[in-house]
């Protein structure tokens, strides 16, 4: 299964992180430039971080565990110092890494000639599962950005989208697009459960109790015209971002106006990013959970797709519709209840009170075997 990460690219020193035989660096692109003229050598010339964490949370990554690793809480992430492979989602599949954003923001003319570029390998490569995940989005949707995600869907790629970070302010699109799997964040009520200590992210979590699960104060809310489809965790993901200072709780902060981004901390270079892993929220995390569960299931069946999804036509949201795919994934998903609230507890270890309605929760919440099993 190949998985393209439509985002911010990789760092020069990705090895790091990720088992090479994972990444297909032959397919990687980058399109940040003028017109949105593929640049084949610049994908792993990042300056943000963003990139390599959605990918880490689809295939894995290496965690070298030191106290201050994670960014919050006291002692280590583990438990103990040592060299960790961390798993994802779907640890067989192969990363597309896609440059199409920088920290100033990604660019349309570059996101669309990504997914032309995407089309264009499954079109070459018809037998071949294909899933794009974007952790990304905008307020609107154009013609030619529908048009792009269109023949895509239509080729037999499967699109993943974040529904956003905005809270009541409504969905971004193209998650709100209904061809497209849009995915809501959420997490576990027993999040830093024993504040400081942070190994809570290693806890056995119920997959049989729906009340062990939230969605996110800040996950993007449903408007008229708006497809929510999935929830999924984007609380709190321990992943590889050694920039970790720009980004919090899946918001972009002020020091992304600037193109650069700091390194591990050294005895000479004090000022650096002090942890190279951060423990981050985000829906920009709990799509690409879903784009490895629909890797997962494409590996069982690669036949699905949205192909026969309803394009309808741009300004008219009433006249689109899922594919089978999509239906699939959503008929696996376990209903939320809502509205309901939880206290549960923040990353600084004060109480965190999560609330939600009808509005957020889509379809329900994704467990991994139940989506695998709705795949025939």
């Amino acid at each position: 299964m190949w998985v393209a990460v439509l985002d911010s690219g990789f760092y020069p020193n990705w090895r790091d992180y990720f088992d090479p035989g994972k990444i297909l660096t032959d397919k990687a692109r980058a399109f940040v430039a003028a017109n949105a003229n593929s640049n084949v050598n610049q994908w792993d010339v990042g300056s943000d971080p963003h990139g390599m964490a959605v990918a880490a949370t689809v295939v894995g990554y290496r965690l070298v565990d030191d106290t201050n690793e994670g960014g919050w809480g006291t002692g280590y992430a583990t438990g103990a110092a040592g060299t960790y492979d961390v798993p994802g989602v779907a640890p067989g599949a192969k990363i597309i890494p896609i440059k199409v954003c920088e920290p100033i923001g990604c660019f349309g003319s570059a996101i669309n000639a990504g997914v032309d570029y995407i089309t264009s390998l499954k079109k070459a490569n018809p037998g071949q599962p294909i899933v794009i995940n974007e952790s990304l989005g905008g307020a609107t949707l154009d013609a030619t950005e529908k048009a792009a995600i269109d023949a895509a869907v239509k080729a037999g790629v499967v699109l993943v989208a974040s529904a956003g970070n905005e809270g009541t302010a409504g969905m971004g699109f193209p998650g709100a697009y209904e061809p497209v799997v849009s995915v809501g964040a959420g997490g576990w009520v027993d999040q830093w459960n024993q504040y400081p200590d942070k190994t809570w992210w290693l806890d056995n979590v119920p997959e049989n109790d729906i009340n062990q699960v939230f969605v996110a104060d800040f996950s993007s809310r449903q408007h008229a015209g708006q497809y929510p489809d999935v929830a999924s965790t984007g609380r709190f993901l321990l992943l590889p971002y050694p920039c970790a200072q720009l980004y919090k709780d899946g918001d972009v902060s002020s020091a992304t106006d600037v193109r650069t981004c700091a390194s591990k901390a050294t005895p000479d270079n004090a000022s650096a990013a002090p942890f190279q892993y951060l423990f981050i929220s985000g829906t920009s995390f709990s799509s690409p959970t879903i784009a490895g569960v629909a890797a997962l299931m494409l590996q069982k069946n690669p036949g699905p797709s949205n192909a026969d999804a309803t394009f309808g036509t741009l300004g008219n949201p009433a006249s689109w519709g899922p594919g089978s795919f999509e239906r699939a994934l959503e008929r696996s998903a376990t209903p939320i209840p809502a509205p309901n609230s939880v206290v549960t507890t923040f990353r600084t270890g004060v109480p965190d009170t999560e609330s939600w309605g009808t509005d957020a929760v889509g379809q329900g919440w994704v467990y991994v075997d139940d989506a695998r099993a709705a795949v025939r």
